[in-house]
């Protein structure tokens, strides 16, 4: 599916990530895509279990039974490993009896589940109880059936899986990283000064390519060589959008191979005796340029639908994928790095993408996109393994 994108008229944008994307999709197609597998859930290497079942339950429940009925003998300095299930437990049940939940139910259920998970998970790895860690998985399991039930019990969108990320992440930006953050705000301010190339579709991919082809070639030793690749980078980028709709039938095998030698060259500055970026800044640097294009893009896509006249078939398909992009490759650190003005765009998107959508023709997701919000939203709130 690569193959046919990259033919058509998909962006160069990090070829290596879509690969990432399909292999998600494929493993979610191989297990009834009953979820889309995030990071944390690809570390577990399984899907989300199913309920316990009724006898796991009595099973369970006898369990903590019997290790309450031991407690005397655990130390009441903190909650001990039998309380802290009984509480998990409690929580199941609370669950257990909802039908309905909105948005904000979800995110403090979310919540909830996270902080009573985290303390059951303290007082297993504080005390040596056998088969608690069992136990906590039964329960674990069953929560996570109900958790899925609730957020499939109403229509979900992109917007309340933004809501899910920046209610729920933990991430938080040191007063280092923030100094990092703020210095990649102001080069990405500048570079948006510059003009776009005022050329042709054909001249515009040659004077791309001649940029990557130049800084390949020069190699990325410097920090100031790495800095002025990005800005004449991002200028030949902002052009290439320009001539999108008009791109089908273009060859852009040579943007797609050089910018990833050039992306990977980058990559392995911090292997160097003496590098010129630190391993943070690098990451930072190179998450936020990838944020920049996710989101251009997908604002460039969601224009091209409203005005211009898009083929069916494999062109419209290859706009649902650009659409898709900042939902799907997207992930806590490149939230937690994106400008207010970028945040404002996504939530711009979430409200415009599903509309988008629809007025593509003949176009193919290996998910029921219409779905895909919530899908996302399962993955993201679910308490991993």
């Amino acid at each position: 599916m690569i193959k046919v994108i990259a033919n058509q008229i998909v962006i160069e944008i990090l070829h290596y990530i879509f690969a990432a994307i399909i292999n998600k999709i494929i493993k979610m197609k191989q297990k009834d895509m009953s979820s889309l597998v995030s990071e944390r859930q690809m570390n577990r290497q399984k899907l989300l279990p199913n309920r316990v079942t009724s006898k796991k339950a009595i099973i369970l429940a006898v369990f903590i039974f019997i290790m309450s009925a031991c407690g005397t003998s655990v130390k009441n300095t903190a909650l001990t490993t039998e309380a802290a299930l009984a509480s998990y437990s409690d929580f199941l049940h609370e669950i257990e009896r909802k039908k309905y939940a909105d948005m904000d139910e979800i995110i403090s259920l979310s919540r909830q589940w996270h902080t009573s998970g985290d303390s059951v998970r303290a007082c297993i790895a504080r005390d040596s109880i056998g088969h608690s860690e069992a136990a906590f998985n039964m329960l674990n399991d069953s929560i996570q059936y109900h958790m899925d039930r609730l957020i499939d019990s109403r229509p979900r969108n992109f917007g309340d899986y933004l809501s899910a990320i920046e209610c729920l992440s933990e991430l938080e930006v040191d007063t280092a990283s923030a100094n990092i953050v703020k210095s990649v705000q102001a080069f990405y301010q500048k570079a948006d000064s510059l003009p776009v190339y005022r050329t042709s579709k054909a001249r515009t991919i040659a004077m791309y390519e001649k940029i990557l082809e130049k800084y390949i070639a020069l190699g990325f030793k410097k920090k100031k060589t790495v800095l002025q690749f990005l800005q004449d980078e991002d200028v030949a980028f902002r052009s290439f959008l320009e001539h999108l709709p008009a791109l089908g039938n273009v060859p852009l095998d040579g943007i797609k191979w050089k910018s990833e030698a050039a992306t990977k060259s980058m990559a392995e500055l911090v292997n160097d005796k003496h590098p010129s970026f630190t391993k943070s800044e690098l990451v930072i640097l190179l998450t936020m340029r990838n944020n920049r294009r996710l989101i251009l893009n997908a604002v460039k896509c969601i224009k091209d639908v409203n005005t211009a006249a898009l083929e069916k078939g494999n062109q419209s398909n290859a706009y649902l994928w650009m659409l898709l992009q900042p939902w799907v490759i997207m992930n806590d650190f490149s939230y937690a790095l994106l400008t207010p003005q970028q945040l404002a765009d996504l939530k711009q998107l979430a409200h415009e993408t599903p509309l988008a959508m629809k007025k593509l023709k003949e176009t193919h997701f290996p998910v029921d996109t219409d779905r895909l919000p919530a899908l996302l939203i399962r993955s993201y709130v679910s308490y991993p393994q």
